[in-house]
């Protein structure tokens, strides 16, 4: 695997959209949120994936961007009024 498994997006994105969105929506607790997270994450991710170093399965590294940018859309959340 490793960074190869980047080179073709639209397949790790069909591959890993499941089990992001469930890490989402247990961190959110809402479908919708969890959905608009798992977007974003994996809009993220294909931004950043020159960064990925491969240390690790690509899918790893995907569901620490979930488990980030969930935390980050519950705060933007609170701090509306």
């Amino acid at each position: 695997m490793g960074k190869c498994e980047l080179d073709d997006f639209a397949a790790f994105y069909r591959r890993t959209y499941a089990a992001a969105y469930r890490t989402a929506l247990g961190v959110t607790c809402s479908g919708p949120l969890a959905e608009d997270v798992t977007q974003e994450a994996h809009c993220s991710a294909y931004r950043r994936q020159r960064s990925y170093r491969g240390h690790a399965p690509a899918e790893v590294w995907l569901q620490r961007i979930v488990v980030n940018e969930a935390i980050d859309q519950l705060r933007r959340r609170r701090a509306r009024p």
